[in-house]
């Protein structure tokens, strides 16, 4: 059972709105949220890692200027371990890390938690441990970020009990903990391996689609960003599957939470 669930925000990125949005004027705030469920029996369970100061230390080519285009404000207190240790929780005791997949801003602080399970899907599994190759920036993988797989205990989401088609999803997808509480579904488009993170809390559901979308409006009417965002979806077609998936769930009376919506949502800390 979920006792709690928090999305604070990691840092902030302004840009032009209309990056986001067709025909949007003025700038905006881009939040970098992650995930901290507190969970009755696994104690806290972390989706993703946001960007942290190791993003500082991020080498390989393109880096520097991903770090110059994008210049993230990280807010080092609300980073997943001095955060934790706010809510009085020891980094140390996180027994398991949910990576929807390996962009910096969601894998940057994977290094401060050795002693958990990486929980991932096989397409990011495979990813991370295939060789570099030239186009790795350019399609947003830093390995310099990744710690050594080999060292890590890995989970593959596929191997967990697979649940029926849930709402309306017209899929099955992957119950993590066995409670049906904290479900992984297939969200493919983005980048490979792409997931999302079903949670259902006292009564209500909960999807966090993550980079589906920037804006709720993207999903909603199935649009891709404008240039130059647009080019970092890697399979077009996919994504617009899996906004039409995130939209039906919505209609539906599902809630969801994105990473980068400007929106504020009851759960953040910011």
């Amino acid at each position: 059972m979920i006792k709690s669930l928090r999305f604070p925000v990691s840092s902030v990125i302004q840009t032009r709105h209309a990056l986001l949005e067709r025909g949007r004027k003025g700038r905006v705030s881009v939040p970098v949220r992650y995930g901290v469920i507190e969970h009755e029996t696994e104690g806290v369970i972390l989706v993703d890692t946001g960007y942290t100061r190791h993003l500082r230390a991020m080498r390989g080519p393109l880096a520097s200027l991903y770090r110059m285009l994008l210049s993230p404000r990280i807010r080092e207190e609300l980073e997943p371990v001095p955060y934790l240790r706010s809510i009085g929780v020891d980094p140390a005791g996180v027994r398991h890390v949910l990576v929807t997949h390996l962009h910096p801003d969601h894998v940057s602080g994977l290094a401060d938690f050795p002693n958990a399970t990486i929980h991932l899907t096989q397409g990011s599994e495979e990813l991370w441990k295939a060789p570099p190759r030239l186009l790795d920036a350019s399609h947003g993988l830093f390995r310099s970020l990744l710690p050594d797989i080999g060292i890590l205990r890995i989970e593959r989401i596929e191997r967990k009990k697979v649940f029926e088609p849930v709402d309306v999803f017209g899929r099955s997808g992957h119950d993590l903990f066995g409670d049906g509480t904290v479900m992984a579904v297939s969200l493919p488009g983005h980048m490979p391996g792409h997931m999302g993170i079903l949670l259902r809390m006292g009564g209500r559901r909960i999807l966090y689609a993550v980079d589906v979308s920037w804006t709720k409006a993207g999903y909603r009417l199935n649009q891709l960003p404008p240039f130059p965002l647009r080019n970092v979806v890697q399979d077009k077609v996919q994504a617009g599957l899996s906004s039409a998936l995130v939209s039906a769930f919505e209609m539906s009376g599902g809630e969801v939470v994105l990473c980068h919506d400007p929106e504020p949502t009851e759960w953040d800390v910011a």
